[in-house]
């Protein structure tokens, strides 16, 4: 089974200058996830945000971005380690990147 057919989430990333990034196939686990695209540069700091079946939203704040170049037949893969931001933390952010 090929990772790609793993990433069954849709997410955004929303980088630190005001960059936005939407529709991005993903993987979000607990702590972590999972992105196969190297046209984005992801960095410590930049949040991101999936639209859940339910209609609520769920952001996480990128703690360390780790890239992995393919090898052979195994495709690149971006594994984030991420932590999930409670409300307060989430609107002082947004403040801050001028989203509100």
């Amino acid at each position: 089974m090929p990772f790609s057919s793993l990433m069954k989430d849709k997410v955004s990333v929303l980088k630190a200058n005001g960059e936005v990034f939407e529709d991005i196939q993903a993987s979000v686990q607990t702590k972590k996830t999972f992105i196969q695209r190297s046209d984005i540069l992801i960095e410590t700091g930049d949040l991101i945000q999936r639209a859940m079946s339910n209609g609520a939203m769920q952001t996480y704040e990128v703690i360390d971005p780790g890239f992995h170049e393919g090898l052979g037949g195994i495709p690149l893969v971006i594994k984030l380690f991420t932590k999930i931001l409670d409300y307060l933390k989430l609107i002082k952010l947004f403040n801050q990147l001028h989203i509100i």
